[in-house]
This record gives C-alpha cells, structure tokens and sequence, in this order.
C-alpha cells in the first residue's frame, strides 16, 4: 500500500527551465514559455468546426486568440494592448479551464475549488504582468477595455469556429470585422505572439 507524499513545492517543467507553483515569481516567467505554450493550447478544448480555413499543423490557439484581443485595443494605445496580449497568459501554466467547467463548478456548489483556482491564477497573472513592467489587475479602466475586447472576440470565434446551436451562449457584444477569418499554425501563434509582446514592451 503505498504512502501518500507531502510535497514541499510545486515546480512545473516549462520550455525554457521551470515555473514554480508554489512560490510563484516574475524572474521565472520566459517569453519564450508564453508564446510555445499559449501556441499549443486550443481554445474550447479543440471543439471548433473541422471546415474552419486552416494550414497543416494548425491549430485555433490561446495565442492567436491573445493577439487578436491586442490588435483590437490598438487604439487605446500600447500599454493597454499588452494588457490584451497576456489577459490569457497564465494559462500557459495553469492550462484553459473552459466555460463549462467554470459554470459547472458553480452548479455543484465547490466554491472552495472555485476559489482556490482563481488565487492560483491571480498569482501567476501577478508575476507574469511584473515580469512585463506592468501591474496588475489592471486600472478600472483597463480591464473594462480589455474584457469587452476579450468577449468581442468571443462573439467573432463563435460566428466563425463554432456550430449551433447557440442559445446557450451568454450575451456578447458585436464581432470584431474579420474580412476572412484563418487559423494559424503553432509557428505563426507563437510567432505573432512573441513578435507583439517585443513591440509592445518597446513602445510603453
């Protein structure tokens, strides 16, 4: 029968080195880690529509969708993009928990999972947004621009990636115009994810 270990600390194994879960800091979040990750992950656990347009070896990623955010706030200026850019990038360490299984967590009543995951995912939120020179949570503001923009490309994803039906859609603002809508590859995700974040940094 074999014993249950306590563990002292968390360490995840990253791309460039290690994260640790247990004392999360901004001297070990990587660019470089962000953007493979967040490349590498689908958006709705992989559930979008087969006929989307697409090269081999694409997937429709966490990255891509943080790009399209970023560019959607550029009027409101470089600092409140990078906000945009990396809305999402703790999931590059703690991975894309799906609306469902947030709502679903609700339903059952585990608050103490609930708030155990959003401390977690605020932490590291913290020490990636530290690690970028910039604060977090955001200004009032801020977060209001970068969560209208987040849900406008919610609606844009839905109207382009997903089958109906939709009536168990929450309400969404209007879609960002999208002339033609393509998925990327893992290359080009973790490519323009990487190429904004240099720009980004260098303008604020």
């Amino acid at each position: 029968m074999s014993e249950e270990r306590t563990l002292d600390e968390v360490v995840c194994s990253t791309v460039a080195g290690t994260f640790n879960l247990s004392n999360m800091c901004a001297s070990d979040v990587h660019a470089e880690d962000l953007a493979i990750s967040l490349a590498r992950q689908t958006r709705f656990n992989g559930h979008y529509r087969r006929d989307v347009p697409c090269a081999d070896n694409s997937i429709y990623s966490v990255a891509q969708h943080s790009c399209h955010v970023s560019d959607a706030l550029r009027p409101h200026g470089p600092r409140v993009q990078l906000y945009g850019l990396l809305h999402d990038a703790h999931e590059s360490f703690l991975g894309d928990r799906i609306a469902p299984i947030k709502f679903e967590l609700r339903r059952r009543q585990a608050w103490h999972t609930l708030q155990t995951l959003k401390r977690m995912d605020n932490q590291a939120a913290l020490v990636i947004h530290e690690a970028f020179g910039l604060t977090f949570p955001a200004n009032s503001q801020t977060y209001r621009l970068v969560k209208r923009a987040d849900l406008a490309m919610l609606a844009t994803e839905r109207d382009h990636l997903m089958s109906p039906p939709f009536d168990h859609w929450p309400a969404l603002p209007d879609p960002l115009p999208f002339k033609r809508f393509e998925v990327w590859d893992v290359a080009g995700s973790a490519n323009g994810f990487l190429r904004r974040l240099d720009e980004l940094k260098r303008q604020i």
